[in-house]
């Protein structure tokens, strides 16, 4: 039996929810056989962390492996408990790593010995591009497990949606920028307001999200005399995320705290053009000049030119970003990937 263990799938605020409906819809995985394990939620952390420990302990078997999604520092420690759980029960542990911070705690000498801590417990690692397992390697040498890429898959409703060819929305009136995220100062949601006012009136801009950042950028499309282009949705949730992202024109997004990226991979399934930062991972999901635009600065001036070209270039980067989100981010294809991954090392415990 495989253990999906990970925050509540489909109902948090943060990317590992979103980016595990793909993999718990695949027919595949259902075929293979799983049960997912919620280890915190907004509301529920410690009893959900006490029943997932409990669940672990009591019925892994030797045979059975936990699949562990981990975020930033509290979501790593709990994790990292839970594999120990696991491993008295015999069984095997694979830690998936979502969160951006990880860059910060490899680049820390403190965070690297840490990490190699609860590395000792895995049997496995997976990231979620190129970029990650490159930086896992440089910065912690030879690991005493596996490592291999396994991106975050898109929802079936997304992924049928990327199979239908691009529709041009614009008729000659707003073109829409939609701005998708937790609110957080790092997603960058500023700078897109700033360089709003950069672009003709005809542009406007929608905010979909909530969290700490929220008031200050509402006082910022103020000071700016902005509210009239700049719509504020508050957090959406995933069943009416497709319908807020099929009214957009543009996708802009310049984080400088983004591991991968799960607004990218969505934006391009429904057609969008997307402008995002070239930094990390970005360039991994984001192909520039391809599937969309990538920016080295994010001042006002830079990321509106890169708008405009990106709407320009709207229909190219459409068909693109829908070949592309096929071509890697189907979540049968990452499903199979990682059942390939888990049998490997199943048979190297053998």
């Amino acid at each position: 039996m495989l253990f999906i263990v990970s925050t509540a799938v489909k109902v948090g605020k943060g990317g590992i929810s979103s980016a595990l409906v793909g993999f718990t819809q695949s027919r595949v995985l259902q075929k293979y056989g799983f049960r997912t394990v919620s280890s915190h939620s907004e509301n529920q952390k410690r009893r959900l962390f006490l029943s997932a420990y409990r669940t672990l302990r009591k019925e892994v078997t030797p045979e059975d492996t936990a699949w562990l999604h981990c975020g930033p520092w509290l979501s790593l420690f709990r994790k990292w408990l839970l594999a120990l759980a696991v491993k008295r029960s015999g069984g095997k542990v694979i830690y998936h790593f979502h969160s951006a911070k990880m860059e910060a705690y490899l680049l820390s000498r403190w965070g690297r010995l840490l990490i190699r801590l609860m590395l000792r417990s895995a049997d496995g690692v997976l990231v979620l591009t190129p970029w990650w397992q490159r930086l896992f390697e440089r910065k912690l040498g030879p690991l005493n497990c596996p490592i291999a890429v396994i991106g975050n898959p898109l929802g079936v409703e997304l992924e049928n949606i990327a199979h239908q060819p691009a529709i041009d929305k614009q008729t000659g009136g707003e073109i829409n920028i939609l701005a998708m995220a937790r609110l957080l100062e790092q997603k960058g949601v500023a700078d897109v307001i700033h360089a709003l006012k950069r672009l003709p009136e005809y542009y406007v801009l929608t905010v979909a999200g909530s969290g700490p950042h929220e008031d200050e950028l509402k006082q910022q499309v103020k000071k700016l005399q902005l509210s009239s282009r700049v719509k504020f949705l508050g957090w959406v949730d995933y069943d009416k995320k497709l319908a807020v992202i099929e009214q957009a024109d543009v996708f802009c997004l310049p984080s400088r705290y983004d591991s991968f990226g799960m607004g990218f991979i969505e934006a391009m399934a429904a057609g969008l053009p997307v402008v995002a930062l070239r930094q990390g991972a970005v360039p991994d999901v984001v192909l520039d000049d391809e599937t969309g635009v990538l920016v080295n600065d994010v001042s006002p001036a830079t990321l509106a030119v890169a708008i405009q070209k990106a709407y320009a270039n709207r229909a190219q980067f459409a068909h693109n970003g829908k070949q592309h989100v096929l071509k890697n981010y189907v979540s049968e294809t990452l499903a199979e990937s990682f059942i390939q991954f888990n049998e490997s090392i199943v048979r190297q415990r053998k």
